[in-house]
């Protein structure tokens, strides 16, 4: 695999990322979600690992730059964290998006918002760190405020909840579909930091 391969599979693995996030947004506080969607999640997540494995045979072969080739293998490895807490996600939703309240997409749209933004800002960063370790630190410190705001309104939204509902079965399913886009989120920004070292390491 050459360097221009290489960088094409980061690309492809980007793309998967932020269209995993975006279907992961679109169901993740449904109390119906598609299940075509769900499906398609993991599908995505399967196809990262095929990618994965192969970068992981290239570096595994690479001599000249071990560096550079530990700072891809740091991102990759984050990357596929992203895809398995995305699928991870995904079942989560199939399991108890029964139980959750029919308010719930209403009532969590900006989180909705968030993971589709952040994902997509990672995707991005991505790519242009290739080219340009100044834009890819803007979207790390997008990613990063998303992050923040998250968790401060899945913990509103879990309190919330709490004290409306009756059912305990009800705030249990929410309780853990809030966990998981905490989860989501924490990895973005997890990644999103592999490539801000890249960046302050090279920027010189």
């Amino acid at each position: 695999m050459n360097k221009k391969e290489e960088k094409q599979k980061f690309m492809e693995l980007a793309n998967i990322v932020s269209e995993a996030g975006k279907l992961i947004s679109e169901v993740m506080l449904s109390s119906s979600p598609d299940s075509t969607k769900l499906d398609k999640i993991l599908a995505l997540e399967s196809k990262g690992d095929e990618l994965k494995d192969m970068l992981n045979i290239h570096f595994a072969k690479e001599q000249n730059t071990p560096y550079l080739a530990l700072d891809r293998a740091k991102l990759l490895r984050r990357i596929d964290d992203c895809l398995d807490e995305f699928a991870r996600s995904a079942r989560t939703v199939r399991e108890f998006s029964e139980f959750l309240p029919a308010t719930l997409m209403e009532d969590g749209k900006e989180l909705l918002s968030l993971i589709q933004q952040a994902s997509t800002d990672l995707s991005e960063a991505i790519h242009v760190i290739f080219n340009s370790f100044k834009d890819a630190l803007e979207l790390v410190k997008q990613i990063e405020n998303a992050r923040d705001r998250a968790l401060d309104l899945g913990s509103d939204l879990i309190s919330k909840k709490f004290k409306e509902v009756e059912d305990w079965k009800t705030f249990e399913a929410t309780e853990r579909i809030v966990k998981r886009i905490h989860a989501i989120m924490a990895i973005l920004r997890d990644t999103a930091e592999v490539l801000q070292l890249m960046a302050y390491k090279y920027v010189n």
